[in-house]
């Protein structure tokens, strides 16, 4: 989430968890100008953070090739025109990553504003329920600020109440990531790092290394290493949500269920363009200590392969003594 990379010409953007504003119904035509001070500034961006450097030049030609062929001239609407960069700047790097929006303020949340979206999200939990023979189920669907008011004391909370659980899933299906830091200390509930931090971040334009650790949690709050856990993950699980799947099944601590993962593994770094454009652009990668890589392109590769709106079915299968063939 927030970065400590900035540069003067691109302020930072602070509103995390917020939304675009809805388009116009009567929105005013782009100009050949606009469209072309767009990319230029997406360049700009690009060639200032973007990890690889080759692939940033390599970009800035499509979209300037794009310009000149008119092919964005069709798009009257900034939405519209952001939607369609994003598709192109994930196609052209194969980075997940890269996304544009049009209407979003950039301005950090009040207190009560962050207070307010993280009720309406449920501090990025969904279900969480105790099913037949003691097998608890925790869907995540959204890893949070964890310096938020309330995050911490949220996944405390969740994680301490299936301690006592004989089994647990954990739903990663709808997962849409966030903040690496509370992927982290969800972790922390799961799995000791010992001495191994969960992951590395890498910043290629200077070398710096981040180590992300697990916090010490108190073994009766902690989900017992002798309990099986299952994760269950989906073609649209992405990010935060590929982090723990991938973490856990590395660290051999959990069986991961369903399928293959979206893949997008690097950090972006978030930057605010003028006129109320704002531009994810990757500039960091994550490193599993445990694998010496990470999950981007190719994502996580589940255990047990199924459709996944059977993965509960299947992981209550498996752990019943049923090794759930007729789901498969």
């Amino acid at each position: 989430m927030p970065t400590e990379t900035q540069n003067p010409k691109y302020p930072e953007f602070r509103n995390w968890l917020a939304i675009p504003d809805p388009p116009l119904e009567h929105s005013t035509s782009l100009t050949d100008k606009t469209r072309r001070l767009l990319i230029e500034n997406i360049n700009d961006a690009n060639e200032t953070y973007y990890l690889d450097q080759a692939v940033a030049k390599e970009l800035a030609s499509e979209l300037r090739a794009r310009i000149l062929e008119g092919i964005y001239n069709h798009i009257s609407s900034d939405t519209d025109l952001a939607r369609t960069i994003t598709t192109d700047l994930q196609a052209l790097s194969c980075d997940k990553h890269f996304r544009c929006v049009f209407a979003i303020s950039p301005e950090k949340p009040s207190r009560e504003e962050q207070r307010d979206r993280l009720e309406q999200l449920n501090y990025g939990f969904g279900n969480v329920e105790i099913l037949e023979g003691n097998i608890a189920l925790v869907e995540i669907t959204l890893f949070p600020p964890v310096h938020w008011e309330g995050v911490r004391e949220k996944i405390q909370q969740v994680m301490q109440s299936v301690s006592g659980a004989a089994a647990l899933i954990i739903d990663l299906r709808a997962c849409r990531g966030g903040d690496p830091k509370a992927v982290v200390l969800v972790a922390s509930y799961l799995v000791e790092t010992g001495d191994s931090p969960w992951l590395e971040i890498v910043r290629p334009s200077d070398g710096v290394v981040e180590e992300l650790r697990g916090e010490g949690t108190p073994k009766d709050r902690a989900f017992s290493a002798a309990k099986q856990i299952y994760i269950l993950i989906s073609s649209t699980t992405i990010s935060g949500g590929e982090d723990l799947a991938y973490g856990l099944q590395a660290r051999k601590r959990a069986t991961v269920i369903g399928e293959r993962t979206a893949g997008a593994a690097n950090l972006p770094q978030a930057s605010v363009l003028p006129r109320r454009f704002v531009l994810w652009v990757p500039h960091k990668y994550p490193v599993c200590p445990t694998t010496g890589g990470n999950w981007g392109g190719d994502g996580v590769v589940p255990d047990v392969e199924c459709e996944e709106e059977k993965a509960v079915e299947l992981a209550c299968a498996i752990m019943r003594g049923n090794r759930g063939a007729e789901w498969m």
